[in-house]
């Protein structure tokens, strides 16, 4: 998901745009399909991994080397119903694959030769929104939607299962829900409420109540955003379970509402804010108390104007709008927003962005958008807009 286990889309360095330049760029080969899609990536241990994102199609792991995008290894799982996004920790990277819908099971794959080191077998499901495994220290977590609705705990050297959970709330989104995690708790989010687990045993610790609900229950494709005095940032609203995969937040005709639960400590009251009157188009950045987030087509932001779209900054703790910056005319922003130390990024279909968090001017930019990651002083770009065109791009940051 956004970079870390708390899924803030924060990295905790500051760049000089003067050195950032073009690396390398890579183009998923053609499988026979009428789309070649990807799935967000994984970093870690110097390669990039990515999987294909086809419904009944090939089940492709592609790990490329970062200091260049040549092919380190790759795995075939066979033809298979859906492949997840993958997750890199302890060496290991880890995906679901499921080849029908009665056998989802959750791989790990030796980081550094695609050597399949265990494999899980997880649940029957009636869905293929498979979620982006969470690796935290030495502990796999999974967050399983509509008919299993269970959060689950496994060993990240061996695959035990620790524990497994299923949340009072009852289950709402069809699925793709990633849980969050921080030192001793579980978040998991289903569309019907946030549930709060003991990370140890899986016990459940609270469940708050989300009375917006989504207006269909399609795939969620996100999680919880932790903070570090313990509020939890979300989105919620409608979604539409027809675009292309599911995978992107299409600017369209998705509209994604934010809230923030106030479970942490030094916070104003117990029930939080909800911003149920904005539209918003990407999953957000949280950095140091604020909120960077997308708005399209929506010109008037408590006193603050974005026409017809652009980024705005906002208090996690009160909602209340910062600063803005407006794109260009005609521009649509997708995906996500990554936010560091003096820069914020985002992308429309066919640019990528650098704010800069001090003048709220664009520094930089880059003429090809799509979902963005942010790797070992590199930044990734998988190309496209509202749906993925199979390619990557490579961006080293300093």
């Amino acid at each position: 998901m956004q970079g870390n286990s708390a899924h803030t889309g924060y990295v905790a360095a500051t760049y000089n745009t003067s050195q950032f330049a073009h690396l390398w760029d890579w183009q998923r080969p053609a499988s026979g399909k009428s789309t070649n899609y990807i799935n967000p990536i994984a970093t870690g241990d110097g390669r990039v991994y990515i999987t294909n994102d086809d419904y009944n199609g090939q089940g492709t792991l592609f790990a490329l080397k970062s200091a260049d995008g040549t092919k380190a290894w790759q795995d075939d799982f066979g033809s298979t119903v859906n492949v997840s996004a993958p997750a890199y920790g302890n060496g290991f990277v880890y995906v679901q694959v499921a080849p029908d819908l009665n056998h989802v099971s959750l791989y790990a794959l030796n980081a550094s030769t695609g050597a399949i080191a265990w494999q899980t077998p997880l649940y029957s499901s009636n869905t293929t929104d498979l979620a982006t495994p969470v690796v935290d220290g030495n502990v796999v977590f999974l967050g399983m939607g509509i008919s299993v609705n269970t959060v689950f705990a496994f060993n990240a050297a061996n695959g035990a299962l620790l524990w497994q959970a299923a949340p009072s709330s009852a289950q709402y989104i069809r699925g793709a829900e990633t849980p969050a995690v921080d030192s001793s708790k579980v978040y998991f989010y289903n569309g019907r409420g946030l549930d709060v687990f003991a990370r140890s045993t899986g016990a459940q610790v609270s469940t708050r109540a989300d009375n917006m609900n989504f207006s269909q229950p399609g795939p969620y494709y996100g999680a919880p955003i932790l903070q570090p005095n313990g509020d939890v940032i979300l989105f919620h609203g409608t979604t539409d379970a027809t675009t292309y995969s599911g995978r992107r937040l299409n600017a369209t005709y998705e509209t994604r509402e934010l809230m923030n639960y106030f479970l942490g400590t030094g916070t104003p009251n117990s029930s939080g804010w909800e911003d149920a009157t904005q539209h918003f188009s990407v999953t957000p950045a949280v950095a140091n108390g604020v909120v960077y987030t997308a708005i399209n087509n929506y010109s008037f932001v408590g006193g603050i104007t974005i026409t017809p779209g652009g980024l705005l900054a906002k208090g996690a703790k009160d909602d209340l709008p910062l600063w803005s910056w407006t794109g260009a005319s005609g521009g649509l922003f997708y995906n996500n927003v990554i936010a560091t130390n003096n820069l914020v990024f985002l992308s429309s279909a066919t640019q990528t962005f650098a704010i800069d968090i001090t003048s709220h001017a664009a520094v930089w930019s880059y003429p090809k958008g799509g979902h963005l990651a942010l790797g070992n002083n590199i930044l990734y770009i998988g190309t496209g807009g509202d749906q993925s065109d199979g390619g990557l791009t490579a961006i080293r940051l300093n």
